[in-house]
């Protein structure tokens, strides 16, 4: 008989390697069929490319596994997603114990109190975004009310505030967080890319803000950001590399290189490939309706297909039913959802270890826009087949964006 129940969710960071994928663990025992096996839950935190900020987002990823499990999820019925999708969100609710904002009942945002007015473009993100791209909102706003707290932000309408008390307040955040990186006093740092990270959320929320005339420009946008730590997690490889890559997985693993191909030439992220049947596929319009389940966001999107990728579709449908995943078990077409984590390992065995290219999969996305780029792809359409709203988004995978512009006004700036 199994022991009942589950084991305490952890967080697993492989002594902070960076290089590899972290996740939450633990033990779930099915009250059904009695069968005890270990679960794995991510919800983004790879995304994250120093220690400080994985290990924060980490800790935040526990807390919703142990509530989710608390709730009743079963991880044996449905991903942790789904469950989330379907549950009441909750943040919103402790974020705003002490006042409650009703939007339909506001006449003037811009008198609104700092405090409430962040809530409210918190609520209005909340009807977009999905819970696990939430929680990088979710912290701001928690920050963000702190620090006003501390320096008396909190007490004026966010109509009257300026640049200088957005870059008072991020300077505020910054020492919370580096108290709160460093209790134990081992030299940990807020970093400059954490910062900077901050700061994007926190103008994205202004942004709801600028629409709904509480505020008449965005006073986070001319804020200089803080110099970045590149950890190179994420960097493209080289032509070379790929080529090198390339060569190996199709002698090794075709299957594994079909499916890199597919992210480099859609710009799709794994989890959306892996999730994505043929019965979603528009054959005469040459699209892919992503639906918002799989993707980060509570909309549609639709997905550019070559037409060369599109006939290499055509043959791997014409042996495939129409509600089977594209890659499934051995990355072949069939019935079953397959995780991420499988095509990780894979990627880690062959690329990593065996070949010593310390890139990751991922990375494939970025090095195709940077590519379709170089190919005289415009900028707007690189981000339109990512389903980015914002371009600064997008600038962080086109590694080679800002000589493309410094090119760019060498050969066309005109004379005096």
């Amino acid at each position: 008989m199994p022991k009942q129940g589950y084991s305490t969710p952890k967080l697993f960071s492989y002594e902070d390697d960076l290089d590899k994928e972290w996740y939450i663990g633990f033990r779930y025992t099915c009250p059904t069929s009695q069968i005890r096996k270990p679960f794995q839950v991510r919800l983004g935190i790879n995304y994250y490319h120093t220690i400080k900020e994985r290990n924060a987002q980490g800790d935040g990823v526990v807390a919703i596994t142990k509530k989710a499990l608390k709730d009743g999820w079963n991880p044996f019925d449905e991903r942790i997603e789904d469950f989330l999708e379907k549950s009441a969100p909750v943040q919103v609710n402790e974020l705003q114990k002490d006042r409650e904002i009703n939007l339909d009942e506001i006449e003037d945002f811009s008198k609104l109190l700092f405090n409430d007015a962040l809530a409210a473009a918190y609520k209005i993100k909340e009807e977009s975004l999905k819970e696990r791209s939430l929680q990088a909102y979710f912290s701001i706003v928690k920050f963000a009310k702190q620090a006003s707290i501390t320096i008396g932000l909190d007490k004026h309408q966010i109509g009257s505030l300026k640049k200088m008390h957005y870059k008072k307040l991020l300077l505020q955040i910054s020492k919370d967080r580096q108290a709160a990186y460093d209790k134990e006093g081992k030299g940990k740092i807020f970093t400059g890319s954490a910062y900077n990270k901050y700061k994007k959320n926190l103008s994205a929320l202004l942004g709801e803000l600028i629409e709904l005339d509480a505020l008449e420009y965005n006073p986070c946008e001319n804020l200089k950001n803080r110099p970045k730590i590149k950890t190179g997690i994420n960097r493209h490889a080289t032509d070379l590399e790929a080529q090198i890559i390339k060569r190996e997985l199709l002698k090794r693993k075709p299957e594994l290189c079909a499916f890199v191909r597919f992210e480099y030439v859609t710009g799709m992220r794994p989890v959306e490939i892996l999730a994505t049947k043929f019965s979603m596929i528009d054959w005469l319009n040459s699209i892919i309706r992503l639906s918002y389940v799989d993707g980060k966001t509570k909309i549609y999107r639709e997905v550019a297909v070559p037409s060369y990728l599109l006939d290499w579709l055509h043959v791997r449908a014409n042996r495939s039913e129409s509600d089977w995943y594209i890659f499934s078990n051995g990355l072949t077409p069939g019935s079953h959802n397959l995780t991420r984590n499988r095509v990780t390992r894979m990627w880690n065995k062959i690329v990593k270890k065996d070949l010593g290219i310390p890139v990751s999969m991922y990375s494939f996305k970025g090095k195709g826009g940077d590519d379709k780029r170089d190919a005289g792809v415009d900028f707007g359409a690189v981000m339109v087949g990512w389903g980015h709203t914002n371009p600064n988004t997008s600038k962080i995978y086109l590694e080679k964006e800002e000589q493309r512009l410094i090119k760019q006004l060498i050969a066309k700036t005109p004379d005096f």
